[in-house]
């Protein structure tokens, strides 16, 4: 998907799990139907940063799938491959690895 609506996930990351190789993967599925996958861009210090495309002008859900214990912005469990937060326009979106 060339254009759409960029959306930017902070992980934060302590431990330092996700940096030293643990599977995280982040995906979204919009209410269209359309999917896709979120691309590493980097890390800041403890926080590991993800940016993915969304369809522009609907609402998308996040994926997660790995093993880790995630918790989103308000410290509410994420449950592995299951829909997560809803995103949609520009955003960001932070999540936490317990």
């Amino acid at each position: 998907m060339g254009t759409g609506d960029i959306v930017k996930v902070h992980v934060n990351d302590a431990n330092g799990k996700v940096s030293s190789g643990a599977r995280l993967s982040i995906g979204f599925k919009a209410d269209n139907g359309r999917y896709g996958f979120a691309k590493n861009t980097g890390h800041n210090g403890n926080v590991v940063e993800y940016e993915l495309t969304i369809p522009k002008g609907r609402i998308s859900r996040l994926l997660i799938d790995t093993a880790l214990q995630i918790t989103d912005a308000q410290g509410a469990a994420v449950p592995p491959g299951k829909a997560g937060p809803a995103v949609a326009g520009p955003s960001e979106v932070t999540i936490t690895v317990r």
